[in-house]
Order: C-alpha cells, then sequence, then structure tokens
C-alpha cells in the first residue's frame, strides 16, 4: 500500500478512535483516585469475642432449638455475637436470610439479621469504642444480586447495604453470613465509580456482556492498527523543511508526541482487548464445596457439651457446625486468630493461625488440623462439583496469606489455600477453610489476562518502587497520551483549515 494510501488510513481510523481513547483516558485518571481517596472506615476486621465456656454449658440443645422452629436442615449452623449475648445462627439454604436463636433460651429473633448487619457495618465504621452517640443508621437493604454500585469485583452475595447518617453519606456492605466486610462506598467514591463505570468499564452495557466486549474489543484493535501504521509512517518518512509552515510544525509535533505515547497507548489497548474478551466469559461464582446439610434428627444431644469442652481447652471466638463426609463437623475458631486487617488492599496480605476442627462421631471428639480438613473439602468439591476423582495424598495444598500471581488483589478473600490436582492453572482451585466454599477456580485465559492487564494496563512493572510510584507512572501516562490525542486533532483542525483554502 502506497504511502498517501496509509496516511488516509491513518487520518480516518484515528478519526474513528479517538474519542473513546480519549475517554478512556480521561476516566482512567479516575483510578489512581479510587485505590487512593477512599471512605473512611475504622478497619476490615471481624469483630471478635470470646466465647465463654459457662455459656456453652447452659446452652439450650440445638436440636430441640431447631425442631422447634420446624427446621429439619440446615447447611450451615454458627454461634455469633451480637449485642450483647450468643446466638444460633441457622443457615437453612447458604442464599436464604439466616434465623437467630437465643443461645441459652432458644427463642428466636425474627428481625435479628438485619440487627446483626448494622451492628457489624458500625464494627467497621466506627470500631467497638464505648462511645454514647453514633452515626444514625438510615436504611438497611438486603442486595442478592450485583448493581452499579455493587459491582461483581466485590465477590460476595447476599450481602445488606448499611446507609448511615454522616456528612459523607458512607454506606458499608456486610455479609452477615461470614461476619465480614465486603464493601464502602461514601459520595466521593460513588461519583468516581460511576464517571469511571460510564467512560472506562461502559456499565450501561453490563446486561449485553458479549455485544460491549465486541464493541471494545473492535475499538481497541483499530487503535492497535491505527498506533502501528503511526508508528510506520513516523519512521519512514522524513518531516517538512519549512518550520515557519503551521501545517509542518503541526505534523512534526504530532510526530514526536506519538512516539513518545506509542507504547503507552500499545500497551493499554493491547492489554484492554485481552481483558473485555476476558469479561464477556461468565464469571466464577463463589459456591459452597458441599450441598449436604445438617439434618435435626441427627443432631446429637451433646453438641453443646462438646462444644463446652472446646472452648475450656483454649480461647475461642466462635464455633461453626457444617456437614461433610457424612458427619457433623464443629469448626472451632481461635479468639487470637485474625479474620483480616484494618486495609486489605494496603498490606496484600494477613497474619493468621489455621483454625480447628473436630468430627462429632459417636458423642465424641476426633481432631483434626485445618491441612487436613481442607484435603476433605477439596476431594469432596472435586467429587461433587467439577466429578473428579483423585488418589489419596495426591492434592497439593499451599496456605495462602498473601495474594500472588495466580491468587492477585481483585479475588477479594484471604487467607486461602491453594488446591492443585494436577498439571497447570487450570487443575487448580482455591479453598476458603472458614467458609467451606470455592471462592476461585484456576483458569489459564483468565490467569492470562490478569498478568497482562496487571503489568500493562495498571503499570505493576513499578510496583517495586510503591503505590504510588506506580500511580505516577498511570498518570504520566494518561498525560502523554492526552497530548498526543490533542495534538494529533489539532493537526486534523490545521489540515481541513488548509484544503479549504486551496479549494477557494
Amino acid at each position: 500500500m502506497q504511502k498517501k494510501n496509509l496516511y488516509r488510513l491513518h487520518r480516518v481510523l484515528s478519526t474513528l478512535i479517538g474519542i473513546p481513547v480519549f475517554l478512556w483516558a480521561i476516566s482512567g485518571l479516575m483510578h489512581p483516585l479510587m485505590t487512593s481517596v477512599r471512605p473512611a472506615i475504622y478497619t476490615q476486621a471481624s469483630p471478635r469475642f470470646q466465647l465463654p465456656p459457662a455459656i456453652l454449658q447452659k446452652a439450650a440443645p440445638l436440636k430441640s432449638v431447631l425442631q422447634a422452629a420446624g427446621i429439619s436442615q440446615a447447611s450451615q449452623v454458627h454461634l455469633i455475637h451480637m449485642d450483647t449475648s450468643w446466638y444460633y445462627q441457622v443457615l437453612t439454604t447458604p442464599a436464604d436470610i439466616p434465623r437467630y436463636f437465643h443461645l441459652l433460651s432458644g427463642h428466636e429473633n425474627r428481625d435479628a439479621d438485619r440487627q446483626y448487619a448494622g451492628e457489624l457495618a458500625r464494627h467497621f465504621l466506627e470500631g467497638d469504642s464505648n462511645v454514647t452517640t453514633h452515626t444514625p443508621v438510615e436504611s438497611i437493604t438486603r442486595l442478592t444480586k450485583f448493581t452499579r454500585q455493587y459491582s461483581y469485583v466485590n465477590r460476595f452475595l447476599p450481602v445488606y447495604k448499611v446507609a448511615f447518617g454522616r456528612g459523607d453519606q458512607i454506606a458499608i456492605y456486610v455479609d452477615t453470613h461470614n461476619s465480614r466486610f465486603a464493601f464502602a462506598l461514601d459520595h466521593h467514591r460513588a461519583v468516581f465509580n460511576a464517571f469511571f463505570g460510564w467512560f472506562h468499564t461502559w456499565s450501561w452495557m453490563d446486561s449485553l456482556p458479549r455485544l460491549k466486549a465486541a464493541i471494545i474489543a473492535l475499538i481497541l484493535l483499530l487503535t492497535l492498527l491505527t498506533g502501528s501504521i503511526g508508528i510506520y509512517l513516523a519512521f519512514t518518512t522524513k518531516s517538512g523543511r519549512h518550520r515557519t509552515n503551521p501545517l509542518v510544525r503541526a505534523r512534526r509535533l504530532h510526530r514526536i508526541t506519538a512516539i513518545t505515547g506509542a507504547f503507552f497507548l500499545m500497551a493499554w489497548a493491547f492489554s484492554g482487548t485481552i481483558h473485555a474478551l476476558q469479561n464477556a466469559r461468565p464469571p466464577f461464582k463463589i459456591q459452597s464445596v458441599s450441598p449436604a446439610k445438617i439434618s435435626s434428627a441427627d443432631i446429637a444431644p451433646c453438641v453443646p457439651a462438646n462444644a463446652a469442652l472446646l472452648a475450656e481447652a483454649q480461647p475461642l471466638a466462635g464455633l461453626n457446625l457444617f456437614k461433610l463426609r457424612g458427619h457433623l463437623w464443629i469448626q472451632a475458631i481461635p479468639y487470637n486468630r485474625q479474620s483480616g486487617v484494618k486495609d486489605l488492599m494496603k498490606a496484600q496480605s494477613v497474619k493468621d493461625q489455621p483454625l480447628l476442627y473436630y468430627e462429632t462421631a459417636d458423642s465424641s471428639l476426633i481432631a483434626f488440623n485445618e491441612k487436613q480438613t481442607v484435603a476433605i473439602l477439596a476431594e469432596t468439591a472435586l467429587k461433587n462439583r467439577f466429578h473428579l476423582k483423585t488418589a489419596p495424598g495426591s492434592l497439593q495444598l499451599q496456605y495462602l496469606t498473601h495474594f500472588t500471581e495466580s491468587y492477585n488483589f481483585s479475588d477479594k478473600i484471604l487467607p486461602v489455600w491453594q488446591v492443585s490436582y494436577g498439571q497447570g492453572i487450570n487443575r487448580t482451585m482455591f479453598l476458603d477453610a472458614s467458609t467451606g466454599e470455592i471462592v476461585k477456580k484456576g483458569d489459564a485465559y483468565k490467569q492470562a489476562d490478569a498478568l497482562i492487564f496487571a503489568f500493562f494496563h495498571k503499570h505493576e512493572f513499578m510496583s517495586w518502587a510503591g503505590k504510588s510510584a506506580k500511580d505516577m507512572s498511570t498518570i504520566i501516562g494518561i498525560l502523554i497520551l492526552l497530548s498526543l490525542l490533542i495534538v494529533g486533532y489539532r493537526l486534523l483542525y490545521i489540515r481541513s483549515g488548509y484544503r479549504k483554502k486551496r479549494e477557494k
């Protein structure tokens, strides 16, 4: 193709892609701000109260409590602290609203899940200080699906949105099933998210994910083509000699900015194309390891007494009961276990201790450590969810308290167990032992996308110098790209003016 035709093609394509690329660049400036300017909250760590053995010794029998409430089966039972009392939190199914029964009296608190959501949200917002005045709660709303404000990136469902009457209109999203923090949103972050969603991730097309991915990928492929043609022309042609000519000067300036900005343009277009195609695929949703349920008829009367023995052996912050391998299991949570950190984004890791597990059989306790239990959970998950059988001892287990290349910050949850049941990332899954859930399934394409996107789009190649340096690198790159676009449109404007003069 002649260079004259290449110039024409470059101008046409640049005109077509210029506006969406400009909007992506402007909204891209929001990302460093979004990760730095965040709502002011007290902590992301779950509340911790020591479970007294004396309370368990006086507890109402779980079997009687469930049968009196007409609950024949439950997926899990937790012992949680709310207000000043301990309760049985009974999850009939993973999606249902939990029911709460006072540990001593067995009486049901009908609206306790909303109450517990408000208490959790206040803990994350203000901590557990004994102050006389608290920020008032304006509303509590239960969410069973993701929204524009609470998107898939936050992972947890169902959650409660607890809105507080504070000047910044802050809302805390909490998961009452597992007593954990999900998300915080104030009016500053809401504006950032809305702007970023509309102009960068095109959230207005979320209902048509494949069409959105196709359009974005097409624009970015045209951007790669336009950039490639521009680089070729920049290195194979020379600038005009009449430096006083405004058109020649505009071309020279465009060539300089294009060569400088080519790396950023091509890197963002390349990684953005792969990321857009990845987002068109169905996302992995957190799922429980086993659908097995606790039958109230099969619960031994000695369950509270066994729980009291565990609490006497060491300080505990709570107990969880679930059904696995045909038996009732008691998950003992050490009181000094850390369930999170004040700010996971800054820490990128947690310091933790393995949980303690006990399988109840014939009124006795059989001790398991967390690694042994995770192996059983993994075998159950492979059998029930992925229909795979594994040879005993063939699983490779790794305890993760920090994010890695294969399990990064977007995966949200720490600590987890990485379970490898074969060669390659596709035969890897990640288990949250504290909830008995599969939080991620290994995916080679998604893994490649995550690495490429992190390196080329989020400038992780600057992570060695810290977050501030990485953000600065991103901002500088965007400003250079914006200069390239502005200078390019200026060249088109000057060129069109010369054409009109010649036509006259």
